[in-house]
């Protein structure tokens, strides 16, 4: 296959899993639970920081940590479920919202390891600020946890193996995917910067650019600029919702198409 072939390919895939789930509707529930779990951590994470501003108290790290990983550990889960519905749609095969999420005691604790050490690298360079070095450490490992996290979810959702194993598959599959996963996010973010321009001069015509203005600086609140039109701020967060699910059908879709001899899923 031929380099701007594959790179045709990533762009289909890019905008043919976009709207993906206008087909499989169930989709949108995976991404609202996902984002409703990962709402409650940086709520909870937001309310911590707000109480060290405000209360002068220092709740436990370790706490905060702990939540942190365990809440995208359950989001981790529900995007399980979702990559499984996708895969399956294209093998023909049909799973139960539950259990498409459903995984072994073992399955958990890898997902759980992963998000640990994803976390615990995150981490390093605010635990010693001080040493430069660790921060260059973080973000070669950071950058590589990056690559092995494109993958690893639906490799563990349909290649029952090792953790290690899980981890060398995916880097295989990213290594022979590159050139398609970088035209697909390059899509991606042309439509998201479309979206997002679009949406953003729509807001300000509607509720007046002296109004932003005004929030900028503080003289008054957001929530007096977003009141009056609450019904475009709605409308926008539905259309938002509804282009994540599609990204969040990328990499399942991709995965698909490189476990199968890179057959276009459209055909």
């Amino acid at each position: 296959m031929g380099f701007f072939e594959r790179i045709g390919n990533g762009i289909s895939i890019g905008f043919f899993s976009i709207f993906l789930p206008l087909r499989h509707p169930r989709l949108y529930m995976y991404s609202l639970l996902n984002l409703v779990i990962m709402g409650m951590v940086f709520s909870y994470i937001g309310f911590v920081a707000l109480a060290q501003h405000l209360l002068l108290t220092s709740p436990s790290y370790f706490l905060s940590f702990l939540i942190y990983v365990v809440g995208f550990t359950l989001g981790s889960l529900v995007y399980v479920g979702l990559i499984r519905t996708v895969v399956g749609s294209y093998q023909g095969k049909s799973y139960g919202f539950f259990q498409a999420m459903e995984v072994s005691v073992t399955q958990l604790f890898y997902i759980f390891i992963l998000t640990f050490l994803s976390t615990l690298i995150n981490q390093l360079p605010g635990l010693a600020p001080s040493v430069a070095s660790l921060g260059v450490v973080a973000f070669i490992l950071a950058f590589f946890f990056g690559i092995i996290n494109t993958f690893f979810l639906p490799v563990l959702a349909f290649e029952r193996t090792g953790f290690f194993d899980i981890i060398g598959r995916s880097l295989r599959y990213f290594g022979r995917g590159i050139i398609e996963i970088i035209s697909s996010m390059a899509v991606v973010s042309i439509v998201m910067g479309l979206f997002t321009g679009f949406a953003v001069f729509c807001i300000i015509s509607f509720a007046g650019a002296e109004q932003v203005q005004l929030a900028a600086r503080g003289s008054i609140s957001w929530l007096s600029v977003f009141m009056p039109i609450m019904w475009l701020v709605v409308i926008v967060g539905v259309v938002f919702w509804m282009f994540i699910t599609g990204v969040m059908t990328i990499m399942p879709t991709m995965y698909d198409y490189l476990t199968h001899d890179r057959k276009n899923p459209r055909g």
